[in-house]
This record gives structure tokens, C-alpha cells and sequence, in this order.
């Protein structure tokens, strides 16, 4: 049976047909001969989407609509996938271009990946209500990105245990709002349960970043890339362990609050999600063990 990942990037790769689709479009009406240029520009896509799929398949790069599409299980609408996995690479790609140390031609390739991206995007047609959040969710980037790094200063400066659990709770659950548009793509509304199960589903978020900041800790001293664990993991009289602990205990304890808020039709979806979440916490536990 095909995974979800799977199912995620044989849609991404074949997204690429919709762009030759239009550029043949394009070409036609500038009176070009397609069928020469057209293979160049297939391997041209070939090569700038590789980049993105190669980074979800060793796990460099986490693809939310997955983990959404954990969360709705059997429910999830199809319809939504092209748009959501879309979004995943070009947040995927604004993140390296804003983090990483990249070459002139890596550069190239990225920025060539997110214009074909956007392309599809935009072609796909959204509701209006969709079109807001999805402008929303930029401005939410653009700040939570500033924010986080004032954050970590207050960070850096904290002595104590318990000043630094409640800054980096704070933290963790600012940058979880990078999953908020995957979820809203899903839900039609902004009943009381798609706020809650917002919440929830960056609880889960919550403790997937700090995995992956942990995982990453080599990468980011290298690229001269502050967080959360190259601060602590530095600190020689500091108990990292109990401090994840604290972290994991906190966002459980709010999973757990917000279940009363959860009605019968979203159920499952919250049950999915605290299977998630749990199975997190293991696998965090279990990398605490080697590192």
C-alpha cells in the first residue's frame, strides 16, 4: 500500500505536467516551436523539484500535509492535497533561502522551483475565504519569524529552569502556526472546533520542532543557525533532559484541555491526533537515549 509520503511527492512530481501544460500554451501563441523547448524545460523542473522531494525523503524537510493528513485520517478531502503539498514546498523553499548557505546556482535552482510552484498555486483556484488565510499565513511567517529571535534572546539571558520552560513553551507553540494553514485548507469554518483543533494540532507541531531542532543540532552550528537546542545543548550545568520533559508535559496537559471542546463529528480527528502526539514523545525520548 502506497504511504502517505508516497502519495505526496507522486503528486508533487506530477504537478510538473501542469506547468508544461501551460508553457506549451504560452510558446503556442508566441509562435515558438514547443516540442523543442519543451524538453528542456521538463528537465529544467526535474532537476529544481528533485532538490525538495530528495530533503522529504531523508527527513531534512518534515511535510505538514502529511501530519494533517494523519490527523483527518479516512476524512481527509482530497481536493485540498495539490494546494496543500504546494504550500509545503514553497515554505519548504522560503525556509533554505532564509537559513541556509547556499551557492549561487542552489539559489538558482530554488528560486526556479518556487516561481513553477507558485505557478500551480494560483492555478488551482481557492475560495475567498481560503485566498484571507492564505494571506493571513504570510504575515504570520513574516512576524512569527522576527519574534522568534527575540525570544531566543530572552532565552539566552534566563538562569532558571522554569523561566526558560515557559519561554520556550511560548516559543514552540509561536512557531507551531506554521502547521494553522494546512488545517484550514481542511475545514470549511471557524466553529469552536476548528479552533480547538487547531490548537491541538500545533501541540503536536509543538514537540515535532523541538525533534527536529534536536536532530538538526550539528546542521545548525554549523550554518550559524541559533535555536532552541544549540543555546541549551551549549549550557554545562543544564539538565536538557527534565527540560524536555517539562516541554512534552506542557503541551500534553493542553491536548488534554482541549478535548472538552472537541464534539462528537471531530472525535477521531482528536484521537488521531494524541496518537500522534504520544508517538512523538516516544521517538523524541528514545533520540534523548543517543544524543
Amino acid at each position: 500500500m502506497i504511504t502517505k509520503k508516497e502519495k505526496i511527492k507522486n503528486y508533487y512530481q506530477q504537478s510538473i505536467k501542469l506547468n508544461l501544460g501551460d508553457i506549451d500554451k504560452i510558446l503556442h501563441a508566441a509562435g515558438v516551436e514547443q516540442n523543442k523547448y519543451l524538453d528542456e524545460f521538463k528537465k529544467l523542473f526535474i532537476k529544481s523539484s528533485s532538490n525538495i522531494v530528495g530533503k522529504w525523503d531523508d527527513g531534512k524537510k518534515y511535510i505538514r500535509t502529511e501530519y494533517v493528513m494523519e490527523m483527518f485520517g479516512k476524512s481527509y478531502p482530497g481536493r485540498f492535497l495539490m494546494s496543500s503539498v504546494m504550500m509545503d514546498s514553497m515554505i519548504n523553499i522560503l525556509d533554505d533561502l532564509y537559513d541556509e548557505n547556499l551557492t549561487r546556482d542552489e539559489r538558482k535552482m530554488y528560486l526556479i522551483e518556487y516561481l513553477r510552484v507558485v505557478a500551480i498555486f494560483n492555478m488551482l483556484g481557492h475560495s475567498e475565504r481560503l485566498q484571507k488565510s492564505i494571506g493571513n499565513y504570510f504575515d504570520k511567517l513574516i512576524t512569527l519569524a522576527v519574534a522568534e529571535q527575540a525570544i531566543l534572546k530572552e532565552i539566552e539571558k534566563a538562569k532558571s529552569m522554569k523561566k526558560i520552560v515557559k519561554l520556550s513553551n511560548k516559543l514552540l507553540l509561536m512557531r507551531s502556526h506554521d502547521i494553522d494553514i494546512f488545517v484550514q485548507m481542511v475545514l470549511e469554518d471557524k466553529s469552536v472546533n476548528y479552533l480547538s483543533l487547531l490548537d491541538c494540532a500545533r501541540c503536536f507541531r509543538s514537540i515535532n520542532l523541538l525533534k527536529k531542532d534536536i536532530l538538526d543540532l550539528q546542521h545548525d552550528i554549523d550554518n550559524d543557525q541559533p535555536t532552541l537546542v544549540t543555546n541549551l545543548r551549549s549550557r554545562a550545568d543544564f539538565n536538557f533532559k527534565v527540560y524536555v520533559g517539562e516541554l512534552t508535559d506542557y503541551f500534553k496537559k493542553m491536548l488534554i484541555k482541549k478535548k472538552k471542546y472537541i464534539k462528537n463529528d471531530y472525535k477521531l480527528i482528536y484521537n488521531n491526533l494524541m496518537k500522534m502526539f504520544d508517538n512523538e514523545s516516544n521517538v523524541l525520548f528514545e533520540i534523548l537515549k543517543t544524543n
